[in-house]
């Protein structure tokens, strides 16, 4: 898999954020456009969040042969779930770049 980039600005991160929580329409934004904006930000920050963690992993195996960390990189669903009520989720549009 390619590493993203980012591709909005922070306004719009932060707009998305606003429409997913509340689940109306901020600014013209529809929901379906802020899971798209919040999914790129997820993209795009897991490399960033994977270089750290292989560092991490390197100075726990210098400091204790055998040490173990671990990672969780919520997948989008998850983390809607958890801001929206159930009932209200629609379908999250299938994005090319997580095949």
């Amino acid at each position: 898999m390619a590493w993203v980039a980012p591709k909005f600005t922070s306004t719009e991160y932060n707009t998305a954020g606003k429409v997913l929580i509340s689940g109306v329409s901020v600014n013209g934004m529809s929901i379906d456009d802020a899971l798209i904006i919040i999914n790129n930000w997820r993209l795009a920050h897991h490399r960033p969040l994977n270089a750290f963690q292989r560092r991490l992993r390197r100075l726990a195996y210098t400091v204790e042969k055998g040490e173990k960390s671990a990672s969780q990189i919520k997948e989008v669903e998850v983390m809607i779930e958890k801001i929206i009520p159930p009932s209200t989720i629609p379908p999250i549009p299938f994005d090319e770049e997580e095949e």
